[in-house]
């Protein structure tokens, strides 16, 4: 897996540098985090967001996560879409089972909320 992060960690560095021509025409200060970054940076960023992945067993996009995301922000990430899916792990079995629109009225019969899941 470490090998896989700085394959990717390579390929991000290689696509985020600006060119000779940018950086004369508009120098270092218009410059993103990421173009800043190194690739030691960059390789610890994606390793942080896999750990959390991985920790609490959910999917998260590394480029969704903010520049340079520490540990405790990449867990804190992955702890607020496992609590997401926790709380909506009830409505996704009914789509499952009864379909959207089934769920929905289900959903609106049980509780008087009324309820447009994403089909």
């Amino acid at each position: 897996m470490s090998n896989e992060i700085h394959e990717r960690a390579v390929k991000i560095y290689n696509e985020t540098r600006p060119s000779e021509q940018v950086l004369a025409m508009y120098g270092t200060s218009y410059l993103t985090p990421i173009q800043r970054a190194t690739l030691s940076e960059i390789e610890s960023h994606l390793q942080n967001v896999a750990n959390a992945t991985a920790e609490f067993g959910v999917k998260l996009d590394a480029a969704k996560i903010e520049f340079p995301a520490t540990r405790e922000t990449a867990r804190a990430a992955a702890e607020q879409k496992a609590a997401c899916m926790r709380r909506t792990a009830g409505a996704r079995a009914l789509v499952r089972k009864y379909g959207a629109q089934g769920a929905s009225d289900i959903v609106a019969r049980k509780t008087g909320k009324r309820i447009n899941f994403q089909h």
